[in-house]
């Protein structure tokens, strides 16, 4: 018998059998059952950090934060330059001492792309152990790979600081290099998802502008996913050319700047975002008045009194520009020794804490 007639033979003899056995089950009163498979598994919602694996995450325990009775409000806080390796905060034990005794309450911190991991990680522990919250700036939306990198650098932050409190700027100044505000908010909208999720109780801020930009910023507002935890904008009173009364008449428009974001908020109909101006001291270029001793002196006195008294309006923190190794802006010398404007800060910033002990 040819093969094709053995297979057309065995197929017949299958569905006679088949039919005879639903014939006996139909007698036997058998019902079938309709069993149902097994689900199959559903698909894994898309993690929004992509392929990017987190090695470190945030474990239960925390830093301690400085809201303890005795603690400065945290519109006393300074930038670190962190120009370089050189930097007199990271690596002088001696002014570190200085900054942890006056109870400097939250630190602002750069990631900057020329220093090495090794680096940047021991600067954030200087500020763990100084006492102070840090403010760390992440890339932004000039950097192509702003997603890897910041996730690696928010990992580094992790294993620092583990669960806060720590405040992430993302970008600085971005308007100064072209990023329009629906740029920005695209970006942040890319970026800031994936690290929510590997640092859920960390607040991020923006959109750190060069100055008040109110437009900018409501911009920003209306079309972030998530909403910024903080807006972030800097503040500098004059320049070389603005006499001494216009620089001291400007810090006014600091406070009328937080007061009116506070209201256009209100009028959009949002939930009030609180504020930091996360930069500010009197001109962002040298200017000689920083080596007038009673000029500066008053003006730095006059401008933490500013910033104190818009607490009321939603500014939960200020970081002066900058604490150590800059000639003009510099609180600190090399030495540790205060210039006149560390002075006046220093003064303030005792006075605050004796206030709140």
């Amino acid at each position: 018998m040819r093969v094709g007639s053995v297979r057309l033979m065995l197929a017949r003899r299958r569905v006679v059998g088949l039919a005879l056995a639903l014939a006996l089950l139909a007698q036997a009163g058998c019902a079938f059952v309709d069993v149902p498979m097994t689900p199959r598994p559903t698909a894994t919602p898309a993690s929004p950090c992509g392929a990017l694996t987190a090695h470190t995450s945030a474990p239960a325990q925390s830093i301690a934060a400085r809201l303890s009775p005795g603690a400065a409000p945290l519109v006393y806080g300074v930038n670190l330059a962190l120009y370089d390796t050189h930097d007199d905060v990271v690596n002088d034990p001696h002014i570190q001492g200085i900054l942890h005794d006056a109870g400097v309450p939250i630190i602002r911190m750069p990631f900057r792309a020329t220093l090495s991991d090794e680096y940047v990680t021991q600067a954030m522990r200087v500020i763990r152990e100084i006492g102070a919250a840090p403010l760390l700036i992440i890339h932004g939306p000039t950097d192509p790979d702003m997603l890897a990198d910041d996730f690696h650098l928010l990992t580094l932050a992790i294993s620092v600081f583990h669960n806060g409190p720590v405040y992430v700027e993302f970008s600085n100044e971005p308007e100064l290099a072209g990023v329009s505000a629906e740029q920005y908010a695209a970006a942040w909208n890319s970026v800031i998802p994936c690290l929510k999720s590997i640092a859920p109780t960390y607040q991020f801020v923006g959109p750190v502008n060069s100055f008040y930009n109110p437009d900018y910023v409501m911009t920003f507002e209306r079309l972030a996913h998530p909403r910024p935890d903080v807006i972030s904008w800097h503040e500098y009173a004059c320049a070389n050319s603005d006499s001494d009364d216009a620089c001291m008449r400007y810090l006014s428009h600091w406070s009328s700047h937080i007061a009116d974001m506070r209201q256009r908020l209100a009028a959009a109909g949002v939930a009030p975002t609180p504020v930091m101006v996360t930069e500010w001291n009197l001109d962002d270029r040298p200017d000689p008045r920083y080596q007038n001793a009673a000029f500066i002196k008053a003006w730095t006195a006059a401008a933490l009194a500013t910033l104190s008294a818009s607490r009321s309006d939603g500014l939960i923190a200020a970081t002066q520009y900058c604490v150590t190794n800059n000639p003009n802006f510099g609180l600190l010398t090399a030495s540790g020794a205060e210039t006149p404007a560390g002075e006046a800060f220093f003064t303030a910033l005792r006075t605050a804490r004796a206030g709140t002990s």
